[in-house]
């Protein structure tokens, strides 16, 4: 009981803080993909910028896009990265 109960309490405690850290913050940095974690499943974001847009593949793309974006701003450079359409 013991170890099993300490991973549950630690668990708990983690998800806590993640929440308690990231619920007030103005702005959230992740990958396109990180944008669908499980810990930001609640959060409904106005903006998303997809920062080296051009090397993000349109799937990728549609993660945060379907997490509330009413803007979508999109930066690249497409004379260095081959471009994608978004």
């Amino acid at each position: 009981k013991g170890e099993k109960e300490d991973e549950k309490q630690l668990f708990i405690l983690r998800q806590r803080l993640e929440m308690e850290t990231t619920e007030p913050a103005d702005v959230v940095c992740c990958t396109c993909v990180g944008a669908g974690d499980a810990r930001l499943k609640g959060f409904r974001f106005q903006h998303v910028l997809i920062d080296e847009a051009t090397q993000a593949a349109e799937p990728e793309c549609l993660i945060p896009m379907l997490m509330g974006a009413k803007q979508l701003p999109a930066d690249g450079r497409p004379q260095l990265h081959r471009l994608h359409a978004i």
